[in-house]
């Protein structure tokens, strides 16, 4: 039988391996790991950072909506596990009930923040009004105190004591 020789058999053309490809393949499934890795780790934190930016703002509006009453209101009051902000025939309650502050009006009730811890009161003593208090509040298991200053004003004084003195 007679077989046609090619002239160039003898001679390799340029490729890749099997050892090439094998280690193509290795390297490339390391650097997919890696990232994906790297991935998972930084949508956890911002996951987390989310969480944390969530509870400040629960706070941020807790304490410019306690302010914003605080300054509408004539009078505050201390009722048993809260306050009460009393401006002419209007209400509002902020009472606490199992580590959740409620604010309670005519109208509706509810919670307005979910881990309120403590509640301390100072009342003048010439009329049981309070004049400043304190909110204990939990923010990432940490404790966190809101003061909080109503100024009744040299008006309020005069009124009260010659109310009294009647």
């Amino acid at each position: 039988m007679f077989r046609f020789k090619h002239p160039n058999i003898d001679q390799r053309l340029p490729s890749y391996t099997i050892m090439d490809v094998l280690m193509g393949m290795v390297v490339t499934s390391l650097v997919i790991s890696v990232v994906f890795f790297l991935l998972t780790s930084v949508n956890k934190q911002n996951h987390e950072f989310q969480q944390v930016r969530l509870e400040l703002n629960d706070y941020l509006i807790l304490n410019n909506l306690v302010k914003r009453e605080l300054d509408q209101t004539a009078q505050v009051y201390e009722v048993p596990n809260g306050l009460v902000f009393q401006s002419g025939t209007e209400s509002i309650h902020y009472l606490l009930k199992d580590s959740q502050l409620l604010r309670a009006d005519e109208l509706s009730e509810k919670v307005v923040y979910e881990n309120c811890t403590g509640l301390k009161t100072v009342t003048a003593e010439e009329n049981n009004l309070v004049t400043d208090f304190d909110l204990k509040l939990m923010i990432q298991e940490r404790e966190l105190t809101c003061h909080f200053h109503k100024d009744y004003g040299k008006s309020e004084l005069i009124n009260n004591t010659l109310l009294s003195g009647i």
